[in-house]
């Protein structure tokens, strides 16, 4: 369990928001966690950060970093 911090009660529950406001509260998305599937805004953040994973795998192996057996591991 996570140590107590000022501001945080330990017992406190996860809910749910009770107004369509935007909120931390609200449950993930996606249709198995029974919420709406992905937005187009959500495909393309995950587009995007598949690109510069991609371009920066390249980059490191380019640089020397990185083992014998690439993504792989030792």
């Amino acid at each position: 369990m996570e140590e107590a911090r000022a501001g945080q009660h330990p017992l406190a529950e996860d809910h749910i928001a009770d107004d369509k406001t935007q909120s931390r509260t609200l449950p993930l998305s996606g249709h198995a966690r029974g919420g709406a599937g992905a937005t187009a805004q959500d495909l393309a953040l995950l587009r995007d950060a598949e690109h510069n994973a991609e371009r920066s795998n390249r980059l490191m192996k380019r640089a020397g970093f990185g083992d014998h057996k690439g993504v792989e591991g030792f």
